[in-house]
């Protein structure tokens, strides 16, 4: 009789043969496999009983090694499991193993997901969209999975890394060597510890680390002013605002840069065509533009070529019409300062002339521009300005009027120009005007009169000043009352300003009252050191033809100044027909200027005033 029990059995492996993760298992470890070979020793011969939380599954018989293999016929359910074996000997003897404990999990995952692929290189950066196009070819990969699952990232099906999600399932992953360019298929598997996985939805991308070509800025325009038109590289213009255009890479954001700063951006079209308008406006000076082209991705081009461009909005210049430069007769002539000049009508008379000719006028030295009597000439400027000053010589017309013509060449202030004197002898009369809005000017027109004597030729312009060169030499007298803001004397600009001399006091000029001339001087009149030789006298009407309404003070008056030129001056009414009777004028204060003094005198049925030198003033009746 054998009562002596068989030796331990053992059991040595359990093998799992199904999905992602097959092999021997370990004790503890968990498998999606439900049948896995379960295999040990035992004595050679005996009954092998195999059980699952003590309940048999099976049993076979080991070989005359005392090996034995064993896969159950019924799958094993999702769970934990403790399995044993026992070997029974013929004689009914029986030893059993220690326990094999493991999980069977056949539940995959739940569906990863692709949360965000963060671009961190060039100058976009941040979170790509799906479908995105980045230049960064090592995007960091981030996203959530299953807890302490492996999640295996592929690219377009192939494995290029795996990670360990955290306890909380995050994951994040960037790929250690660099993708390609071109279209990029993103995925993410999970896979739990018994190898069941589930997959995330694609994620695509575009890598694109090349630059866009070199963009081009082929052409500025110019939309305002007298000249527009299309502007090349090195030019000025008077638009502040200049159209700029170019080509660069399809679809690319172009970005605008003046003298180094930036000053807009604008998307090229997708044949590569783009254009930008400045919204503020460019200051005078140069300027020197570059663009660069940047694509989606973020890659910028190298800078174009420089495009430089002069902006001047008030035009500056000067013409002095000198005969050796501009000789003979002409009807429209441009000059090298770019002042157009041309004759806009003439009268039709015998004497009235059609042209415009360059003369030194008998006077060796002497350059200047003859206009003929009973003619309109035009001075179109180059570009627009803010001022104009005119040194001229009134020879034999008469109602020399001036027209200041405004941006789109209409007339925007018109008046009779003072007469001067007509020696030729410098300095010549000057009339100068800047519109008190600030409106640009383009031009002015001169409209001569008929003759007045025996001469047809009315009008000698010695030079034209447009822009800040106009107030280089001059000065601004200020008044010591507050009756008076502006006064006139021969050298008085429009804006109020004088000439200095070289002692530092006022040119004064006093020419005799021409009684033939109506309108006489423009709004001043210089009382003679003497009568001329003839007896007409010097009407009202026409004194006051000269002056202009708020000339002196703000009151909605017309007024004229009265200058002396001799102490011992002859009385005005004398001068006079239906003359100035004392008690229709009542005095309204006092000014001093350049040390002289005036009293200004007001009639209130006329609407008028005389700013009248205290000499004169004491004479008046």
């Amino acid at each position: 009789m054998n009562t002596v029990a068989p030796s331990k059995p053992t059991i040595d492996t359990v093998y799992d043969d199904q999905g992602s993760i097959t092999g021997n298992l370990k004790a503890g470890a968990v498998t999606d496999d439900t049948k896995p070979t379960i295999s040990g020793k035992a004595q050679a011969g005996s009954t092998v009983v195999i059980s699952d939380k003590g309940a048999e599954i099976g049993r076979v018989t080991a070989d005359s090694g005392g090996k034995w293999t064993f896969t159950p016929t019924t799958a094993l359910a999702d769970g934990a499991h403790t399995l044993q074996v026992k070997s029974i000997d013929t004689a009914g003897n029986s030893a059993t193993s220690d326990s094999f404990g493991f999980t069977i999990d056949t539940v995959a995952p739940s569906k990863p997901t692709i949360d965000t692929v963060y671009d961190d290189q060039g100058t976009i950066t941040g979170n790509l969209k799906a479908g995105a196009v980045t230049d960064d070819n090592k995007p960091t990969v981030s996203g959530k999975a299953e807890a302490n699952s492996t999640v295996v990232i592929s690219d377009k099906g192939a494995e290029i890394g795996r990670v360990i999600a955290d306890s909380s399932g995050k994951w994040t992953f960037t790929p250690d060597k660099a993708l390609g360019d071109g279209v990029h298929t993103l995925t993410a598997q999970a896979i739990d510890a018994a190898g069941n996985s589930a997959k995330s939805d694609n994620f695509f991308l575009t890598i694109d680390t090349l630059a866009p070509s070199k963009p081009t800025i082929e052409a500025a325009y110019d939309d305002q002013g007298a000249s527009k038109g299309d502007l090349k590289s090195g030019d000025s213009t008077d638009d502040d605002k200049p159209a700029i255009s170019g080509t660069a890479e399809a679809n690319s954001t172009v970005v605008i840069y003046d003298n180094g700063a930036q000053i807009g951006s604008v998307f090229a079209d997708d044949e590569g065509r783009w254009t930008f308008t400045p919204t503020v406006g460019l200051v005078d000076g140069s300027h020197s533009f570059k663009i660069t082209s940047s694509d989606e991705a973020g890659n910028i081009s190298q800078s174009s070529n420089v495009f430089d461009l002069k902006v001047q909005q008030s035009a500056i210049g000067r013409e002095e019409f000198s005969t050796s430069d501009y000789p003979g007769t002409f009807k429209d002539r441009t000059f090298s300062s770019g002042l157009n000049v041309r004759v806009v009508s003439s009268g039709g008379g015998a004497k009235d002339r059609d042209y415009i000719t360059l003369s030194h006028a008998g006077y060796p030295g002497f350059d200047g521009l003859l206009v003929f009597i009973n003619t309109v000439t035009e001075y179109k400027l180059p570009g627009l300005t803010d001022s104009i000053v005119m040194g001229y010589f009134d020879l034999d017309g008469k109602a020399q009027k001036i027209k200041i013509l405004g941006e789109n060449g209409t007339v925007i202030h018109e008046e009779f120009l003072r007469a001067s004197k007509a020696d030729y002898k410098p300095p010549a009369t000057e009339f100068s005007y800047k519109d008190p809005s600030g409106r640009k000017i383009s031009g002015f027109q001169l409209d001569i009169g008929p003759e007045a004597t025996k001469f047809d030729v009315g009008f000698e312009i010695d030079y034209v000043d447009w822009g800040e060169s106009t107030s280089s030499s001059r000065g601004v007298f200020e008044t010591e009352h507050s009756l008076s803001n502006t006064l006139y004397n021969e050298n008085t600009t429009h804006d109020g300003s004088e000439q200095v001399n070289s002692e530092g006091g006022l040119e004064e000029y006093c020419p005799p009252i021409d009684n033939s001339d109506p309108l006489l001087n423009n709004n001043i009149v210089s009382e003679p050191q003497r009568l001329p030789d003839y007896d007409s006298k010097l009407d009202l009407n026409s004194l006051l033809s000269r002056g202009e309404k708020n000339l002196f003070i703000d009151d909605d008056n017309l007024q004229v100044v009265l200058k002396g030129c001799s102490e011992e001056a002859n009385r005005l009414h004398d001068l006079l027909v239906d003359g100035i009777k004392a008690e229709s004028w009542a005095s309204v204060g006092e000014v001093t200027v350049a040390g002289i003094a005036y009293d200004v005198y007001q009639n209130s049925s006329l609407g008028a005033e005389f700013l009248v030198q205290h000499e004169v003033a004491q004479n008046l009746v």
